[in-house]
């Protein structure tokens, strides 16, 4: 579990806080065959944003807050299997997202081989 904060008004997150108070702001579960589950939930109608499904380490679905109950659903998948959480995984990870200056917190390259 989370818990984030920002001092940036701009920021995704301070945008919520502002229109929607503290609270859940998403809900990430990790899914064995992320395909395969999307797959099934579009046949039953759920609508995703499926921007990050074509990389090839790691994919992404959102379900919305309006499909959600007011919350973001994300379901992540790891193509090559489950995260790898040693000092390579993540520095693979921190890669992907270090484009983006909006996501320092992955791509802060705060970590340590320790």
């Amino acid at each position: 579990m989370s818990f984030i904060s920002c001092n940036e008004p701009d920021s995704f997150i301070s945008r919520y806080v502002e229109r929607h108070g503290n609270g859940i702001q998403h809900i990430g579960l990790e899914i064995d065959d992320i395909e395969e589950y999307v797959a099934e939930l579009e046949a039953k109608g759920v609508k995703l944003d499926k921007t990050e499904m074509a990389d090839d380490v790691y994919q992404e679905a959102l379900v919305g807050p309006k499909t959600g109950n007011g919350v973001v659903l994300q379901l992540t998948g790891w193509k090559a299997g489950p995260f790898d959480a040693t000092y390579e995984g993540c520095e693979r990870l921190c890669g992907k997202y270090s484009q983006n200056p909006k996501l320092s917190l992955l791509a802060g390259n705060q970590l340590s081989k320790e």
